[in-house]
């Protein structure tokens, strides 16, 4: 489904990431992630501003998110402050999960951020069908 999103439908949208996304799609098997690290190419990379900073430490300290899931927070919080509509993940633990949207959403709004909408590939391929 990844690969399918990524050479079909990835055109549909304004692709960003953060400079972590990158630090970790380089991480573990060196011809992988130089794949990775290539598709990645020319994607707008977002700056982790003290803002960032700030919104995903309140993720940890009010609960949604545990202390482990610091960078999950940090992808979160970039969404929000960028204003970014739509975070794409597979992390259907601490990211896509419905389960602590509502939380997430209302510690974003609470710093007037707008919530992005919290994703998986299937969900997005449902979207763009």
């Amino acid at each position: 489904m990844t690969h399918d999103w990524w050479s079909h439908h990835r055109r549909k949208f304004d692709l960003v990431a953060s400079s972590l996304v990158v630090e970790e799609i380089g991480e573990g098997n060196v011809k992988k992630a130089l794949q990775r690290l290539e598709l990645t190419k020319g994607v707008r990379l977002l700056a982790i501003t003290q803002e960032v900073l700030n919104l995903a430490t309140l993720f940890i300290k009010k609960g949604p998110l545990p202390e482990k899931a610091k960078d999950d927070a940090f992808h979160i919080a970039t969404a929000a402050v960028h204003s970014i509509d739509y975070l794409l993940s597979w992390n259907c633990k601490h990211i896509a999960n419905p389960f602590i949207q509502k939380d997430l959403v209302k510690i974003i709004q609470s710093q007037g951020w707008e919530a992005p909408i919290l994703c998986t590939p299937e969900n997005m391929l449902e979207l763009t069908k």
